[in-house]
């Protein structure tokens, strides 16, 4: 089957965001942890979980929910590159492959990605803005097991984000 199938566009396409969904992202990883030894390229790991999405929803109802993680997904297509791998994993969660880029690479990556996400805050006016928690990691094959060993890493550094914006905003 090639990627033109409509069947494999389904299947590994989130409908909502038009992103890979979790089994395409998968698939991805998969092959660029491969990819990445044998080239001895850097390979980046980056987990986003957008924060209050749950007071977007019960204030707003799942349109507004929805317009959230559509505008989110937009705004990651437009700042990060063509070659970079980006999936929504679930619910208010989105997961980045940066390949050839070392965690100093997706940090700054992800530094170009909050400033389009203030911008447009200032600019839509909508009733809610947008905000998230991130977790990145360099993937080393010496550190990490595989994929979901790198995945649950990358979601505890993100957590711990979280945690910290909860605490600094008194919720």
């Amino acid at each position: 089957m090639n990627s033109e199938s409509p069947l494999h566009d389904v299947a590994t396409t989130d409908e909502l965001t038009g992103l890979l969904n979790q089994r395409g992202f998968n698939l991805l990883a998969d092959y660029l942890m491969v990819a990445s030894q044998r080239r001895a390229e850097p390979l980046s790991f980056a987990l986003i979980a957008l924060d209050d999405f749950g007071q977007i929803n019960s204030h707003g109802g799942p349109e507004e929910g929805n317009k959230a993680l559509v505008a989110m997904a937009g705004l990651m297509k437009n700042a990060f590159r063509d070659t970079d791998v980006i999936s929504r994993s679930g619910g208010d969660r989105f997961a980045i492959i940066f390949a050839d880029t070392d965690e100093a690479g997706a940090f700054i990556a992800l530094e170009y990605l909050g400033e389009q996400v203030a911008e447009f805050n200032r600019t839509s006016g909508l009733p809610w803005q947008l905000s998230y928690s991130v977790g990145i990691l360099e993937y080393n094959e010496l550190v990490f097991t595989g994929r979901a060993d790198i995945i649950l890493r990358a979601e505890n550094e993100m957590q711990k984000m979280k945690a910290n914006h909860q605490k600094s905003v008194g919720h």
